[in-house]
Parts: structure tokens; C-alpha cells; sequence
């Protein structure tokens, strides 16, 4: 294999590894923010939950 050679195949793996990260990358961050939406919304729906009067009167009850 010629330098050329050589060092356009490097240079082509290099590229194309570093396609692969950034968009490992971006896939990383955009579990990480669907992530943290979702655990707020489930807190807001336990806050919910606990304020309804039904599931006081229960709560209540089993006291």
C-alpha cells in the first residue's frame, strides 16, 4: 500500500468515526432531555395522585 494510499484510508476512518460519535453524541443527549421530562411528568402525576380527595379519604382510611 502506498502513503497516499495509507493516509487517505486513515484519514476516511478517522472521518467516519468521528460521524459515528457525533451522532452517538446527539442520540445521547436527546435520551438524556426525553429522560428528564419524563421523570417531571411522573412526579406531577404522583402529585396529582396524592391531592385528589378520593385517594385521601383511602389513605385516610387505611391509617
Amino acid at each position: 500500500m502506498k502513503n497516499q494510499d495509507l493516509g487517505a484510508m486513515v484519514l476516511s476512518n478517522q472521518a467516519q468515526s468521528d460521524i459515528f460519535l457525533t451522532e452517538l453524541y446527539r442520540r445521547w443527549v436527546e435520551a438524556e432531555s426525553v429522560k428528564e421530562n419524563l421523570e417531571k411528568e411522573t412526579l406531577s402525576l404522583k402529585h396529582k395522585i396524592q391531592r385528589t380527595p378520593d385517594t385521601e379519604k383511602k389513605i385516610a382510611q387505611l391509617t
